[in-house]
């Protein structure tokens, strides 16, 4: 289901616009960190992007370059089904480095989103979406199981899409 927090002056809506805020923050430091240890990135990834995980922010496990010759044999090795994507050698002491490097980036949680919405969860559920759209409106899309406080107000997907929208 799709609902849109409108009440600027909300409580709800400082804690979700500053917690996204904050994981638009992470995803630009992430990138600016993996960047400047390897100039050589090419932008490309293996993982999980975005906020459908528990870290709500992109998780890398493989990185591309642009330039192989550079890339240190010691540090990565060769995806085994992706020719692109280099992988960390956690056979070497350089490779658990890099490896201990992309797990340590910085990340939010989804438990502090689901404690600042009050969420129970029982079995399977879809993660919570959240983005910051046009005029600031907090957009989010639950599961359907989640019954979210009167503040939130539901829209169809068609105004969530224009919601988030930017201006060009």
């Amino acid at each position: 289901m799709y609902y849109k927090l409108e009440n600027t002056a909300s409580e709800m809506y400082q804690k979700l616009y500053d917690l996204r805020k904050n994981e638009l923050r992470i995803e630009q430091e992430n990138e600016d960190h993996i960047a400047s240890r390897f100039p050589n990135w090419d932008k490309t990834y293996m993982g999980h992007r975005g906020q459908q995980n528990l870290n709500r922010v992109t998780i890398y496990l493989g990185l591309g370059f642009t330039d192989k010759s550079l890339i240190n044999p010691k540090e990565f090795k060769e995806h085994k089904e992706y020719n692109d994507i280099y992988v960390p050698n956690n056979r070497t002491k350089e490779g658990k480095a890099v490896s201990e490097f992309l797990r340590n980036l910085q990340s939010s949680s989804f438990f502090e989103l689901r404690d600042m919405l009050k969420m129970e969860l029982y079995g399977s559920f879809s993660f919570p979406f959240l983005e910051i759209g046009i005029n600031e409106i907090i957009l989010c899309y639950f599961d359907d199981n989640y019954k979210p406080s009167d503040e939130f107000v539901e829209i169809t997907s068609r105004e969530f899409d224009e919601l988030r929208k930017k201006p060009e």
